[in-house]
């Protein structure tokens, strides 16, 4: 797992970029989440039913921990919004530009809603590769 503080240093942020793209075999990007989430970034590589997976952790402003999970997709390269919950866990979900991205967490959907509608709107704004 690798660690970068929150803002992170230029250079934490590249290898942290560098890390997740080699593993996830694509180009990511991490989300800025500042207005929703503080602490550190931290990404990895985790397995799911779907094949591997880079999720970056937050801390939102009262402590609670979130990811982003970002995930190249095989077959439906573009997917609406849509939540799912598991027990205490909810998420949102959806795809764009041939990646899946998930924002999980303890919170409740109406508040992880607005953190993924930020990551949206910067997947949205990026240029496509």
């Amino acid at each position: 797992m690798a660690y970068a503080t929150d803002p992170a240093e230029e250079t934490d942020k590249a290898e942290l970029l560098k890390l997740a793209s080699d593993k996830l075999r694509r180009p990511v990007e991490i989300p800025v989440l500042s207005r929703a989430a503080t602490g550190m970034w931290a990404v990895d590589l985790v397995a799911t039913v779907h094949g591997s997976a880079g999720p970056f952790f937050y801390d939102s402003a009262d402590g609670t921990r979130m990811a982003v999970m970002i995930r190249p997709m095989i077959h439906k390269k573009q997917a609406p919004t849509m939540e799912q919950t598991a027990g205490d866990v909810g998420g949102v979900t959806w795809a764009a530009r041939g990646l899946g991205y998930s924002v999980v967490g303890a919170e409740a959907l109406h508040v992880l809603h607005p953190i993924a509608g930020e990551v949206c709107r910067q997947v949205r704004s990026k240029p496509s590769t």
